[in-house]
């Protein structure tokens, strides 16, 4: 009834030959998992800001805070009085962290800092991780919309 020696060497070299094999593609996969997950979760975040600037009807700027790579939305404190004021967004939801291990930059195509709502500005976020693969997530010019794009 029970499994001789010879048996049980057998299935585990069987394993260990399907793990050498399958664990390459595994790494590979869990890293795309984590980029495409940060880029989805960037996307998710920059179209929050959006949604923050069309309740509160104030501009609203998503900024880099380089000392603790992390960004964060500012809401404009009074558009008529003084609209080159912002001030951190006193919400649950204020920032997003960049995860560890990838970088992030930002493209404006027109060079401006107007925000992308009221512009004719295409803005690309794209998250590199160590082994150069990349994600980008574009800010659509007029609607303000981030969408994740496939590498251009």
């Amino acid at each position: 009834m029970g499994f001789t020696l010879l048996e049980l060497l057998v299935v585990m070299v069987i394993i260990a030959v399907v793990l050498a094999v399958s664990a390459p593609r595994l790494v590979s996969f869990f890293a795309d998992e984590k980029l495409n997950g940060a880029a989805a979760g960037l996307a998710s975040f920059l179209n929050y800001s959006r949604e923050v600037a069309l309740i509160k009807r104030r501009s609203c700027q998503v900024v880099r805070e380089d000392d603790r790579n992390r960004l964060r939305i500012l809401v404009q404190k009074d558009p008529l009085n003084a609209p080159q004021e912002y001030e951190p967004l006193a919400e649950s939801y204020d920032f997003w962290d960049i995860p560890s291990g990838l970088t992030l930059s930002c493209d404006r195509n027109d060079g401006t800092h107007q925000d992308p709502l009221y512009s004719n500005a295409k803005v690309t976020y794209t998250l590199q991780d160590q082994a150069g693969a990349k994600a980008m997530v574009i800010v659509q010019a007029g609607s303000g919309r981030a969408v994740v794009v496939a590498e251009e």
